[in-house]
């Protein structure tokens, strides 16, 4: 139903008001590259940085007062601090404590920090051996916004409805972005009985998009579903632009009173809804598909290639760091 339809035709009771969503074929899974960071929270994270700094120059501060100095430790606070911070960066993993403090509440600080420290790595063992065996299925298309980023793929419609129409008057907003990009080439439009056939041979390679309603995208999946038996496509969780879905006749149509009362009790009985279900045999087989999988196999490279970017991060500073001491060195002897 659209408001130049209304002028030169009569519509019966909605029937049903059906939103469009977009559909894309499912991404392959594949491992994060950060994944032995998601055990704990960027908020852990940052708290438990924090606790051995903290932890460190109260150890430090501990050491250079008056009544401990004859234990044996000498230096600056902040020599002190860095040597503690080194020693309690060991303990958290899992290594022994260089120092031991010699009075009782330095003791408590200390005790009350290796509780914390082995629960945290405990929780954090136990998740990891988890998440590495998580693999995600990436979804590339979620939204109309998700659409007007990816700028390799393209939309397909059906050709001459209500929303095709929108899409040609639209001055701003998003639908109007959509409209832009139908213009530059990312829009085809097809005709509503090569929909399957633009499912199966170009939406399933990767590249394109079905912009349609919500039950047509459900009547595709199900007749795919029951000729291959997989659920290869993603529905985007994003609704919009919901049609009125009625009955259109001339004006002067008598039997027109009649129609709209027939409708209200087929949608009041839900007759309409019955029979979509009954001739989508299987519409709900793939409307969730899960997201991830787990798998049962040795770590490879993949898995675990962010631990080692990380690690050749921490070689390449150490490596700096060591320059800039033997240039500090070379500078105070030459002096």
């Amino acid at each position: 139903m659209t408001e130049a339809r209304a002028r030169v035709a009569a519509f019966s009771r909605p029937v049903i008001i059906d939103p469009l969503r977009i559909t894309v074929r499912r991404g392959k899974p594949k491992q994060g590259l950060w994944n032995f960071l998601k055990p704990l929270d960027w908020q852990v994270w940052v708290g438990t940085v924090l606790a051995v700094m903290l932890i460190g120059a109260a150890l430090g501060l501990f050491i250079v007062t008056p009544w401990t100095r004859n234990t044996g430790s000498s230096g600056s606070l902040l020599r002190q601090a860095l040597y503690q911070l080194w020693d309690q960066i060991a303990t958290f993993l899992g290594q022994g404590m260089s120092y031991i403090p010699p009075i009782d509440s330095s003791r408590v600080v200390v005790l009350i920090w290796l509780m914390a420290a082995f629960v945290i790595t405990r929780s954090y063992q136990g998740a990891l051996t988890s998440l590495l065996a998580v693999r995600e299925i990436p979804i590339k298309i979620d939204s109309i916004e998700d659409f007007l980023k990816a700028k390799e793929f393209t939309m397909i419609y059906e050709t001459s409805t209500a929303f095709t129409a929108y899409l040609k008057n639209s001055k701003t907003g998003i639908f109007r972005k959509l409209h832009e990009a139908n213009v530059a080439g990312r829009g085809q439009f097809i005709n509503m009985n090569k929909m399957p056939e633009a499912l199966d041979k170009k939406v399933r390679k990767g590249d394109f998009a079905i912009l349609a309603e919500d039950l047509t995208i459900k009547m595709l999946l199900s007749d795919d579903f029951s000729r291959t038996g997989e659920c290869d496509f993603h529905i985007s969780r994003e609704r919009f632009f919901p049609l009125i879905l009625c009955v259109a006749g001339n004006p002067s149509l008598p039997i027109m009173r009649g129609i709209n009362y027939r409708i209200q009790k087929t949608v009041e009985h839900d007759l309409y809804g019955q029979t979509l279900r009954r001739n989508a045999n299987n519409g709900t087989s793939c409307l969730q598909p899960v997201t991830t999988i787990t798998v049962n196999e040795a770590y490879d490279m993949e898995s675990l290639k962010g631990l080692f970017y990380l690690l050749c991060a921490g070689f390449a500073v150490s490596l700096a760091v060591f320059v800039i001491e033997v240039l500090h060195w070379c500078g105070r002897k030459a002096i």
